[in-house]
């Protein structure tokens, strides 16, 4: 809201449902909002391969995903227990799967189970090291080689050999190699533009809006930035004849952006020491998203918050919007200073090329004595939920 960047932001927002963290473990109170502020950010103006890699190294990932508890079946750790007549700790396909299904080629790729097994064999090895009880949140995430299973492991008909003689290490670079190819495929360029269109410009996005994308990835060999300009260059072509249901996050930030209003307020308001509870303020905004049903940082499976309209239009959902803006006071859209029939008009003329549609339902209001209502009349039309 008070950024100079807010399309970087609306970037931000896309890849930080992209790399979902579900919600477990107490993983979005502690973990999931400095990933996203901290690793994530600084990712997205780099290769996606890049962002893909140190993303499902990020401890939130391995920990979410649990990767951090897989062993290679044939490993020297799962080796050195049977020798000592204790139980084997077994492969975790978690992450394997989701790499392939979520972050990268989508099952478009027809990978098989045996891909998902092998991708979960070059995972083994990667997780928490260096770490000692009584230490927190100090986390990092390294690798292994004692928990990795040896050999080579072929995943969509690619075959990824283990490298070097240094047992702590062979096998540390097979996930970089078959990350750089899973990023480097048609299928996983055809599903990121698909869903970067989706998220952007409508629920099915059509053949050319994605060959925007997919060819601007060709040319700059997976550079985001460029990514990004191309999507929004597909915004700007085809978006006219299309209408994007907004999720309830986007569309309270674009409503309050509209009105001009001082929300969520002054961001030294969330300055906070880590020791104090929280202030009324500071958890407003937690409550008014849960209400929308939309609490960030809180997903409950891999794939993120939906992206489509039929998952938000419901009628218990538009209720909840339709409340909230007849309280505008309570999130700080509306202060009393002007009647709320001369905010609306200022609102509409300053934000629609076309107004005059909102212009007369406003002066049928106003007329009919229903000033009260112009708010809802604007901010919950169609042309303010699909853009």
């Amino acid at each position: 809201m008070h950024g100079n960047q807010p399309v970087f932001e609306r970037f931000w927002h896309f890849w930080g449902n992209h790399f979902a963290i579900i919600d477990k473990n107490k993983l979005p109170d502690f973990n999931t909002g400095p990933m996203q502020r901290e690793q994530l950010r600084p990712l997205m103006t780099g290769r996606f391969s890049d962002m893909v890699y140190d993303m499902t190294l990020t401890w939130p990932m391995m920990k979410s995903l649990d990767n951090f508890k897989s062993r290679g079946p044939n490993s020297e750790f799962n080796i050195s227990r049977r020798k000592r007549n204790k139980p084997e700790k077994g492969l975790n396909e978690n992450h394997g799967r989701e790499l392939l299904e979520l972050h990268t080629v989508s099952p478009d790729a027809e990978y098989t189970q045996k891909d998902v097994i092998n991708a979960a064999y070059i995972m083994t090895g990667w997780g928490m090291v260096g770490w000692k009880k009584g230490q927190g949140e100090a986390k990092k995430i390294g690798y292994q080689g004692s928990l990795h299973e040896p050999g080579t492991h072929e995943v969509l008909g690619k075959k990824y050999k283990s490298s070097g003689f240094d047992k702590q290490t062979r096998g540390k670079k097979q996930l970089r190699q078959l990350i750089e190819d899973l990023c480097a495929s048609e299928d996983c360029r055809n599903f990121i533009a698909f869903k970067l269109c989706r998220h952007f410009i409508c629920d099915n996005p059509s053949k050319e809006m994605i060959k925007t994308v997919t060819d601007a990835w060709l040319k700059s060999k997976g550079i985001l930035i460029d990514i990004h300009k191309a999507v929004l260059e597909a915004a700007w072509k085809y978006g006219e004849t299309e209408e994007k249901f907004l999720s309830p996050e986007t569309w309270l930030i674009q409503i309050t952006r509209m009105t001009g209003a001082d929300w969520p307020g002054d961001p030294k308001i969330f300055e906070y020491d880590f020791k104090s509870k929280l202030n009324y303020k500071q958890k407003k905004i937690k409550w008014i998203l849960a209400e929308l049903g939309h609490l960030p940082y809180r997903a409950k499976q891999p794939n993120g918050f939906p992206d489509t309209e039929a998952e938000w239009l419901s009628q218990e959902y538009l209720v909840r919007r339709i409340a909230l803006v007849n309280n505008p006071t309570q999130i700080g859209l509306y202060k009393n200073s002007l009647p709320e029939i001369d905010i609306s008009k200022k609102m509409v003329n300053k934000n629609f090329d076309d107004p005059k549609e909102l212009l007369e339902v406003l002066e049928k209001l106003e007329i009919n004595n229903e000033s009260s209502n112009s708010l809802i009349a604007t901010l919950c039309s169609r042309k303010v939920l699909k853009v």
